[in-house]
């Protein structure tokens, strides 16, 4: 709920919020907090490589 808000209040395409996620997890990785690392391994694992 909370993309699909942001996606229509900032203009933005899902698409291309999607490609960031992986990225954003990764970045986010680097602060080492436990209890976040199995949900945001989920998401580095999604991306589409080319």
């Amino acid at each position: 709920m909370y993309m699909k808000l942001f996606c229509k209040k900032s203009d933005t395409a899902r698409q291309y919020v999607n490609r960031w996620i992986p990225v954003v997890a990764a970045a986010q990785m680097t602060k080492k907090k436990e209890k976040e690392k199995d949900f945001l391994m989920r998401w580095i694992d999604v991306a589409e490589y080319q």
